[in-house]
């Protein structure tokens, strides 16, 4: 899911769940953006936490401009 200081105009889905080890089948996630009147850069940070091996946890930033 997204980070609390995301904007909360972010969405993904799945929010959670398992994804297979390396080499595995890849893991689909759609990622909407529905900024319902903001306007400007929205950003939000996509994060996939690994339990076992937190280490390997991984964020990614999504920048979007809403006009």
């Amino acid at each position: 899911g997204f980070t609390a200081d995301s904007h909360p105009a972010f969405r993904c889905n799945p929010t959670e769940g398992k994804t297979e080890r390396r080499n595995g089948p890849p893991t689909q996630i759609t990622v909407t953006v529905e900024p319902q009147g903001a306007s400007g850069d929205l950003v939000g940070y996509l994060c996939f936490i690994l339990p076992e091996e937190k280490d390997f946890s991984t964020y990614y930033k999504i920048t979007c401009t809403s006009r």
